[in-house]
């Protein structure tokens, strides 16, 4: 039996590969790793030689578990001291009938628990498609959503909110309580924000 030199045993397969059938597609990565919030890519790394394999590397790129519109409704503060005013208060500011809050999400305002905000289809108004209960927090969220125009809306009305808000005025994003949405693909909107000013709260 003859005995190989290792040395050309290496060279030879080196010079072989090439023409080996390797292909014309990488080998197909699994969807999704463990988790389901990360997408496994193979990329096909040419090299500047024109003989020489292409490499195959692996990326891992984080990608949303789902579209999501989610948001905070806030106590929107304007506290207007009582007697004489000389400047704009903090957090609010001047209209017609005096002082309102500023429509802006500031440090030490606070989230409103238990107001109900429904999801609808298309551009305000719309409803009917989902519904969430804001937490402790005053945080919504709805999720697994598919790409395309959505309305959030509060009906203050609607007997829960009513006994809840009213006295009252919205001051973000509108005076209506509606905000549309339009989601592209793997996108979410996170601040879907809706601020509260109590009539006789500060």
């Amino acid at each position: 039996m003859p005995i190989f030199n290792c040395r050309y045993l290496i060279v030879m397969l080196v010079v072989m590969l090439p023409a080996c059938n390797l292909g014309t597609e990488p080998p197909t990565p699994p969807a999704t790793l463990e988790g389901g919030n990360s997408t496994v890519e193979l990329i096909e790394d040419a090299t500047n030689t024109p003989d020489a394999l292409p490499t195959v590397t692996m990326l891992v790129r984080p990608v949303p578990i789902s579209q999501t519109i989610a948001g905070l409704v806030w106590h929107d503060v304007c506290a207007v001291p009582e007697g004489e005013v000389s400047e704009t208060p903090p957090g609010c500011v001047e209209n017609d009938n005096g002082y309102s809050a500023n429509g802006i999400l500031e440090a030490g305002e606070t989230g409103i628990a238990g107001v109900y905000v429904t999801l609808g289809e298309g551009a305000c108004p719309s409803e009917g498609l989902a519904e969430a209960v804001t937490n402790d927090d005053g945080a919504y969220v709805f999720s697994d959503l598919e790409s395309g125009t959505y309305c959030v809306t509060i009906d203050t009305l609607r007997p829960e909110n009513l006994a809840l808000l009213v006295p009252g005025a919205w001051r973000a994003p509108n005076d209506d309580g509606e905000l549309t949405v339009t989601l592209t693909s793997g996108e979410s909107k996170l601040n879907a924000n809706f601020g509260w000013d109590f009539q006789f709260a500060p």
